[in-house]
């Protein structure tokens, strides 16, 4: 079990941290069938709030960053718990709040290419 932990923390420090937290959840299931479940759905819904709050420490510091450079700093606490998806919607939400001048929409496929660019308001 352990050993599994270890190649799906492996991942993560590769980049590909959607491996990592489907691999979790597929590990979780198979696992812990009849056990209760280790993630509340209620801190599952704050992974978007967690990693727009990293994603704006990050353009407080600079103007702009690869998401792929920055898997560790984005995800932070959720790193091996969020997804791609979660990274997403946050980026999504800064750009509709005018926080970032990047607009992730029809990029899902490649976000981790995405670079992030400080709004010129900010």
């Amino acid at each position: 079990m352990r050993q599994a932990y270890d190649h799906l923390t492996l991942f993560a420090y590769r980049g590909d941290n959607n491996a990592v937290s489907l691999g979790a959840e597929r590990l979780h299931d198979l696992t812990f069938q009849q056990q209760p479940v280790l993630i509340p759905p209620d801190l599952e819904q704050n992974w978007q709030g967690q990693i727009e709050q990293n994603v704006k420490a990050l353009l407080a510091s600079r103007d702009g960053f690869k998401l792929e450079d920055e898997i560790q700093a984005v995800y932070g606490e959720t790193l091996g718990l969020a997804r791609q998806t979660h990274v997403h919607a946050a980026i999504k939400r800064l750009w509709k709040d005018g926080r970032t001048a990047t607009d992730p929409r029809g990029k899902s496929k490649d976000l981790h290419k995405l670079v992030v660019l400080r709004s010129r308001v900010d």
